[in-house]
């Protein structure tokens, strides 16, 4: 939900096979917030006139997450819906309104292409958001798609992104649930505040990292050993356990690339005191695959005060407390341009998305 910024006239919402008029909100996560019931969610990217990439990792998580929401929170399938036997199964549910979604965004962006675009689009327009919701209902599930014009800033990958260091864990990191789009609500207000262009979520007041509010977070660092390996210098790379943060697609695919490039790489948080040991960051997710961090800072200072109130009762504010609680910010600054690690994971993402391409059109 980081990538659509679109108008609203641009997007298009589906829901159980029918386009809805009325509810086209620019934002995936403005959409969720006041229109979807609460389900399981995944978002990813597909490129004009094809399918999403990823198609059948994309399934795969949506019934992950829906098993993750009601060993979690039984309460939230007191429908009785049941968890989709297999894939397949999900695919049948889920398919049909994706490929509606598509097409129609798909029609929109040629009528509103420049008439020399009318048979090819221009590259800019030719990628778009689709956010999938699966939601349970009386007679199965209700799935919803919200599909926007993908636009991304150029400069995110060679200048870099800024992130900040400013909330606690989220409840359950396994499921990609719809209520986190609203529990997040006020640390997307720090991060405006913070002027950063994401989150990172972190344990025992800002030294363990976990995750960002819709990214997983890596670090690299160059080690002694010039041994094996497709780079010129050793590195190894570092990234939560899946036991404390999303396993994220594109988490998954830069791991799987990280073997391909014979990088090796562990599920082990990043800590702060580590920073310096650092060469490069980056974030990942299934829109914006992966994007290099220039700056990563803990505002609040190491240790800094993390809390913040989740879930419907959340206040709208923090914990009242004085100026001498806060510490003095700490900033880690990274290269701004993409290191080697990074760029050759991005090379293998977009190859990998490319060969997983769903529904059929």
């Amino acid at each position: 939900d980081a990538a659509a910024m679109a108008h609203s006239e641009d997007v298009v919402v589906v829901a159980n096979g029918a386009v809805l008029a009325g509810l086209a909100l620019a934002s995936p996560a403005d959409f969720i917030r006041e229109s979807a019931p609460r389900g399981a969610y995944t978002a990813g990217r597909a490129e004009f006139g094809k399918g999403m990439g990823w198609w059948s990792a994309h399934l795969a998580r949506l019934r992950r997450s829906l098993r993750a929401m009601r060993e979690r929170d039984p309460g939230c399938f007191e429908l009785g819906s049941e968890i989709p036997a297999d894939d397949d199964t999900l695919a049948t549910w889920v398919a049909p309104s994706v490929k509606l979604a598509l097409d129609a965004i798909d029609a929109k962006t040629l009528a509103n292409a420049k008439p020399c675009d009318a048979v090819k689009p221009p590259k800019q327009a030719k990628q778009h958001c689709v956010v999938i919701i699966v939601a349970p209902a009386p007679s199965g599930y209700d799935v919803f798609v919200h599909a926007s014009p993908l636009q991304i800033r150029v400069d995110e990958f060679y200048r870099g992104v800024d992130v900040a260091v400013l909330g606690p864990p989220r409840r359950n990191p396994a499921a990609k649930d719809t209520n986190w789009v609203r529990d997040r609500r006020q640390l997307e207000a720090r991060k405006r505040d913070a002027a950063a262009d994401e989150v990172i979520l972190a344990d025992d007041d800002g030294e363990v990292l976990l995750e960002g509010l819709v990214t997983n977070l890596f670090v690299v660092v160059e080690t002694e050993d010039p041994g094996g390996g497709h780079l010129p210098r050793r590195h190894a790379a570092f990234t939560a356990p899946t036991t404390r943060c999303l396993p994220g697609l594109a988490r998954q695919a830069v791991l799987d690339a990280l073997d391909a490039e014979g990088i090796p790489w562990e599920e082990r948080a990043p800590t702060a005191s580590e920073r310096s040991e650092w060469s490069e960051a980056f974030v990942t997710n299934a829109v914006k695959l992966a994007r290099p961090v220039r700056t990563l800072r803990w505002p609040r200072g190491i240790p800094g005060k993390l809390e913040v109130e989740f879930g419907p009762c959340a206040g709208s504010g923090e914990k009242p407390r004085g100026d001498s609680e806060w510490k003095s910010e700490v900033k880690c600054e990274l290269d701004a341009s993409p290191g080697p690690v990074c760029q050759a994971v991005l090379r293998r993402l977009n190859a990998s998305m490319a060969s997983d391409v769903g529904p059929a059109r």
